[in-house]
Parts: C-alpha cells; structure tokens; sequence
C-alpha cells in the first residue's frame, strides 16, 4: 500500500494561516478523538476536494476553449471575453444596447 501521510510540520502550518492549531481544538471541542471519525472527515474533506478539482477544470478548459477562439471575435465580444479571462468580469458591454433595444434574451418576437 502506498504511503499516503508524511511527516508534517505543525509550526509551519500554524504560521501559514493557523492550520494546525485550529483543527487540534475543533477535534478537541467537538470530542473527535477517534481515528474512524477523524478518518470520516478527512474522507469528506477528499471528497469536497475532488469536487473543486473538477470544478477547476470544467471552468480552464472554457477558459482555454475561449482563448483560442477570441481572435476570431468581433469587438466589443473580443474585449469582453478578454476582459473576464483577466479580471473575471468586463465593463466592455456597457452601452451595448444604447440604441434602446431590449437584450436579445428578452426580445418578443
């Protein structure tokens, strides 16, 4: 079986954003003192992890699938597609739709 846990350093931990510390009292407090419970929340913790990791890479390869799209784009779309990749939002449609019309979304037939 593969060694999964390493020798880790509790202080450096603490000093990186009081990792350490703050689960040896919630353990404490909460009465989690046995190995299966504290293995149930490290399993949840896995799980909600491999969740995000996932997530994370639905939203790269968007992002990857847009920039190799966005010179084919016509501006203000280019701009705004430019914008969000950097910024994660763009202030390039505003105004947009100054002639009065109602975004297409809305439009009645």
């Amino acid at each position: 079986m593969e060694k999964q846990y390493a020798k880790r350093d509790a202080w450096e931990l603490d000093k990186a954003g009081n990792y350490y510390c703050r689960h040896v009292a919630a353990m404490t407090a909460e009465g989690l003192h046995a190995k299966s419970d504290i293995a149930a929340e490290l399993a949840h913790r896995d799980l909600e992890i491999d969740r995000l990791r996932k997530s994370r890479e639905w939203y790269a390869s968007r992002c990857a699938a847009l920039q190799k799209v966005q010179n084919k784009m016509r501006d203000p779309e280019r701009k705004a597609v430019c914008d969000i990749l950097a910024n994660g939002s763009t202030t390039a449609l505003e105004g947009a739709n100054a002639g009065g019309k109602p975004p297409r979304e809305t439009r009645s037939a």
